[in-house]
């Protein structure tokens, strides 16, 4: 009985004997810090006239280690920044109005995890969860409070050490993320 089994699970441990650590580099254009920019930008139409605006999504750096074959945990930096020209309204005189720059910079760090719930060799579909804090950089005051990422629905496809990904779910990530991702 102890040969079956060692001679069963032997073969089972090396289809499973991928590599264990992650790194991935993505960009998601519709972050949490951007949907707060745009309604920032709306609610302020009164007070401002906008002349443009200059907006990059979010760019995150991933690293995860799968624990086991369902769950990997890691560690999530994502990087947000904006600028916009506009001229004022609070001058006492149009000699007070002027042009200026208001600048964002969000720097956030998460720690996150993630469920594999298909994974073969080519392909592979996930759910991704990950909490954390932002650091906001910029006008009136600098300031810093908890965030998030829920990636209700992840999809990756290529050989197994590199592999294209797309993420589809809501926080400082964006709602819809791509990247690549590299296996070791």
């Amino acid at each position: 009985m102890a040969l079956t089994v060692l001679s069963i699970a032997e073969p089972v441990y090396a289809q499973t004997n991928r590599p264990r650590n992650e790194f991935s580099i993505s960009y998601g254009p519709l972050s949490r810090s951007k949907i707060y920019t745009i309604v920032k930008n709306i609610l302020g139409k009164e007070l401002t006239k906008n002349y443009g605006s200059n907006n990059f999504g979010a760019r995150s750096f991933e690293y995860f280690y799968r624990i086991s074959d369902f769950i990997s945990v890691g560690a999530i930096f994502c990087a947000y920044h904006a600028k916009e020209w506009y001229d004022t309204v609070f001058g006492l005189n149009e000699e007070d109005d002027y042009k200026a720059k208001d600048k964002q910079n969000d720097y956030t760090v998460l720690g996150a995890i993630r469920f594999h719930w298909y994974d073969r060799e080519w392909f592979g579909a996930y759910t991704k969860l990950a909490v954390g804090s932002t650091y906001h950089d910029w006008w009136p005051k600098d300031r810093q409070e908890m965030n998030f990422q829920v990636s209700l629905l992840g999809l990756e496809a290529g050989p197994p050490k590199y592999r294209v990904f797309a993420e589809f779910g809501a926080g400082e990530q964006g709602l819809i993320l791509y990247g690549l991702r590299f296996r070791f």
